[in-house]
């Protein structure tokens, strides 16, 4: 059970993640009542509530996965805030355990337009130095 309806979550996943759709050209793919994925050819951005709490994960596929596997390098699903720290390691960042899925909603959003442009282009060249990071921080 959630905190949030269906209703709301399409609302809230439509304003501030709609820039997806409109600037990058996304397409919306509703898993099911709390679960979305936008995709284009190269990126998969995956939105879900889970135990009340908000995930954004962001993964490379396609061309751009098999490319990155060709060079040994896994093109897993990260979380955004996993994806930003990699880029800017001094980022100060910590997932909120059962924070509204409104503030949630808005800061993930952020992060993606602060951080992630070049993955969201489907430019994943950094993508490895985000994994390295990730397990640099273990």
């Amino acid at each position: 059970m959630s905190n949030i309806s269906s209703e709301e979550f399409d609302s809230l996943t439509k304003r501030f993640l709609g820039f997806l759709l409109d600037e990058y050209h996304y397409v919306l793919k509703k898993k099911n009542d709390l679960s979305y994925d936008f995709e284009t050819a190269a990126t998969r951005i995956s939105i879900f509530v889970e135990f009340n709490t908000l995930l954004v994960g962001m993964e490379p596929i396609g061309e751009e996965a098999r490319k990155l596997f060709q060079k040994n390098i896994l093109p897993q699903q990260l979380g955004v805030t996993v994806v930003a720290r990699g880029l800017k390691p001094d980022l100060d960042y910590k997932v909120i355990w059962d924070e509204p899925i409104l503030s949630a909603m808005e800061r993930e959003s952020q992060i993606l337009k602060d951080y992630c442009q070049d993955f969201l282009r489907g430019d994943f060249t950094k993508w490895a130095d985000v994994l390295k990071a990730k397990n640099n921080r273990r």
